[in-house]
């Protein structure tokens, strides 16, 4: 499997809080979507790509953290 992601990162100095998004799309060898939960380790969030093998995770902390 391929994993393409992006990351962004606002500041909300308003309250003083930094958040991110983590946005990607994970296609199989074949080059069609893959259809695969997506986990980030530390954060424990999961989420499932859609159709198109993509998925996102939204306002999480500017913390490393591995997808898996």
């Amino acid at each position: 499997l391929v994993i393409i992601t992006s990351l962004s990162f606002s500041l909300k100095s308003f309250a003083q809080k930094n958040t991110g998004n983590i946005k990607g799309r994970i296609i199989a060898p074949d080059g069609s979507p893959a259809y695969v939960t997506v986990e980030l380790k530390k954060h424990k969030e999961i989420t499932v790509t859609d159709n198109n093998g993509d998925f996102k995770f939204q306002n999480l902390p500017a913390l490393k953290d591995t997808i898996i």
